[in-house]
């Protein structure tokens, strides 16, 4: 399904009117992970975003249209490790705060993870290198004719952007609250921007 000029739409969510949104940088940035990568296995998708040292894991059926979990957290690399701070887990909040690590070799643009012996290899999508890469929070909204400040909070909305995919999470990194997430494959062309959904398992009010 094609959904046009979607990601302005994203932009607007929660908020009433237009948002600001500044730029952040979460730890040290891992160059040879940056971008988005896939796979497919055992029936199910898997996508994984690394950018600005902030990565979102998820899973979902495409071809069903279902949404399974998504997780993430500023990541750091170091001796064949990648670990994660764990700020969000759609499946159990109880995991928020915890520390998750993996084993990774690069090989090409083939990433193999390794956790507890279990391998998965990924498929590079993209590299992360486009001018809207990067990790984003809201930090300004517009009601009526002011515009006032979004101060950062444990509650927050982040939107990762790598060179061809979006994902936002509202999230509350202390009480472990999650309120939604979607994702898109996104084609940007100047002004104009098309996108095609590839999950949106709607936002739950908290």
């Amino acid at each position: 399904m094609v959904i046009r000029k979607w990601l302005p739409a994203i932009l607007l969510l929660c908020t009433v009117g237009f948002l600001a949104m500044t730029k952040r940088t979460l730890g040290p940035v891992a160059d040879s992970l940056e971008g988005a990568w896939s796979l497919s296995y055992g029936g199910q998708d898997f996508a994984m975003l690394f950018e600005d040292g902030y990565c979102m894991f998820t899973q979902y059926n495409l071809k069903e249209k279902k949404f399974g979990l998504t997780a993430g957290g500023p990541f750091t690399t170091e001796g064949g490790k990648i670990r994660i701070k764990t700020e969000f887990n759609s499946a159990n909040k109880l995991e928020v705060g915890k520390m998750q690590e993996y084993g990774y070799k690069l090989s090409g643009n083939e990433l193999t993870t390794t956790l507890e012996g279990f391998e998965l290899k990924w498929k590079r999508v993209d590299t992360g290198e486009k001018h809207l890469a990067g990790n984003w929070r809201i930090v300004k909204r517009k009601q009526g004719e002011e515009i006032s400040d979004i101060p950062l909070r444990p509650r927050r909305t982040l939107k990762l952007l790598t060179a061809t995919r979006f994902q936002w999470a509202a999230i509350n990194v202390e009480t472990g609250e999650f309120s939604g997430t979607g994702a898109v494959l996104i084609l940007l062309r100047m002004v104009s921007i098309r996108n095609r959904l590839s999950f949106f398992p709607g936002i739950v009010h908290g």
